[in-house]
């Protein structure tokens, strides 16, 4: 009887909190926003209050905070400052980008696979693929059309400077009041849950801040590599493909070829005066080789390095998560797929602990957070009988 009560609590939980995420989604993406900055931010804070004076003076961890968000905010405001121009630029290349030299452009390469495609069977014989791209392409490059793209990307901007407004007010009391993130979820758990919730809350800590953290240098990194080498190669907006596919690979499995496939869009506008078989080919079969081998670094040198001792989860696992997230959520669904399958596992190792299979893949996270400098002084599994 008990068994049975304490799952049906658990069950009426879960669905109080998707309904509360479902109706207050935006203030529920903030206060996690928040508590992931706070996470990432605290020893950011700690490190400050360790080198400097202030742990010894009456508001020194006020001050503490303020210094770790100015941080943030910084290289906010250095990325902005960096790319703003660029993008204002490219904004210009496109409204007066004449399709037309776009499509002569192609011409050439789009006769060769229109051909290939008609001998297999793929394409009809009386189809145009050079037709049907011209088309597509002066749908897509007409300054009307660039413009409500453009006037849509400064909403979305808009509506991310909300967002991290909200997110830098809320993390600054998270980032000062150390613990206060826990205490406010401890609040709603009866007594007999808390020291069980309060481990909870600990391990998913620690892993999402290791995971944010391997997630940052990861993109970093190639953002970094891609942005270089172009730059070394003499390419048009080096810096600006190198962070954008430096961002887009937060997106698993497909991040690559959207940065791969945003950087040959911006090679081919940038450059549309040029002969495609003799200039643009071997610009965009470098861009290639430098992607791919971004990719290969990325793959068997950063993500084993970075992610080794992070999510804990077998690659096949990894695999079929983020397909189930892309199944649910689109491209969103992707990309906080395995954060949410980390604390869903959390979860399950602290609440669900007697089932075999629970055992089986929390077997890492529990081994990962016992140790960690998050738990110490707690050992074993927290009963909640």
């Amino acid at each position: 009887m008990l068994f049975q009560r304490r799952y049906l609590l658990l069950l009426l939980s879960i669905l109080i909190l998707v309904a509360i995420t479902y109706f207050f989604s935006d203030l529920v993406t903030y206060i996690v926003g928040a508590w992931v900055l706070a996470l990432i931010g605290t020893p950011i804070k700690k490190i400050i209050l360790s080198t400097t004076r202030l742990h010894k003076l009456k508001g020194g961890n006020v001050i503490a905070s303020i210094l770790t968000l100015l941080i943030f905010m910084s290289f906010i405001i250095i990325i902005l400052t960096i790319f703003i121009p660029i993008l204002g630029e490219q904004f210009n290349v496109l409204t007066t980008v004449d399709y037309n030299k776009i499509a002569t452009t192609l011409q050439a390469p789009l006769a060769s696979v229109e051909a290939y495609l008609k001998k297999i069977g793929f394409l009809q014989d009386s189809a145009s693929l050079l037709q049907e791209i011209s088309i597509q392409i002066k749908n897509i490059l007409v300054p009307a059309e660039v413009t409500v793209f453009f006037s849509s990307i400064v909403n979305t901007i808009a509506s991310i400077g909300i967002a991290i407004g909200s997110i830098l007010f809320i993390g600054f009391f998270f980032i000062r009041d150390q613990g206060l993130f826990e205490s406010s979820i401890r609040s709603f758990v009866p007594d007999k849950y808390e020291e069980a919730i309060t481990k909870a809350i600990s391990d998913i800590g620690t892993m999402l801040s290791r995971y944010f953290g391997g997630l940052i240098i990861q993109s970093c990194s190639i953002w970094l590599i891609i942005s270089t080498t172009l730059s070394i190669m003499g390419f048009h907006n080096a810096w600006l493909i190198g962070f954008f596919a430096g961002m887009v690979n937060i997106v698993p499995y497909l991040g690559p070829w959207i940065g791969a496939g945003f950087g040959v869009l911006m090679t081919i506008t940038a450059n549309v005066d040029m002969d495609f078989t003799t200039q643009i080919l071997p610009m965009l079969i470098q861009m290639a080789a430098v992607f791919g081998i971004t990719q290969l670094i990325d793959n068997f040198l950063i993500s084993p390095m970075v992610f080794s001792n992070r999510v804990i989860a077998h690659p096949l696992e990894i695999f079929i998560v983020v397909l189930l997230g892309a199944k649910i959520g689109g491209l969103v669904g992707m990309i906080i797929a395995i954060p949410m399958y980390t604390i869903l596992r959390v979860l399950a190792g602290v609440f669900l602990i007697e089932f075999k299979v629970v055992q089986r893949i929390t077997a890492g996270i529990r081994k990962a957070t016992e140790t960690s400098p998050a738990d110490q002084g707690q050992t074993g599994d927290i009963s909640t009988k």
